[in-house]
């Protein structure tokens, strides 16, 4: 959080989200394209480690 300034749980939520969708969701995204799974089974996935990151970030920013 200390790279990115994150002072609140907002803040730090939105790093969280930023670091999914350039990390986990682009890096996940060929199970859908190239190996033909579901695209439901991909929201369920990605759904999972999206919150597990904005909880991550909201908690690391307000940490102490």
């Amino acid at each position: 959080m200390h790279y990115a300034g994150a002072q609140n749980w907002a803040q730090g939520a939105a790093v969280g989200f930023f670091n999914w969708l350039g990390f986990v969701a682009v890096a996940t995204l060929g199970s859908v394209t190239f190996e033909k799974r579901p695209l439901k089974l991909y929201l369920i996935n990605n759904g999972y480690l999206l919150l597990a990151l904005l909880i991550m970030g909201a908690v690391l920013a307000v940490w102490p």
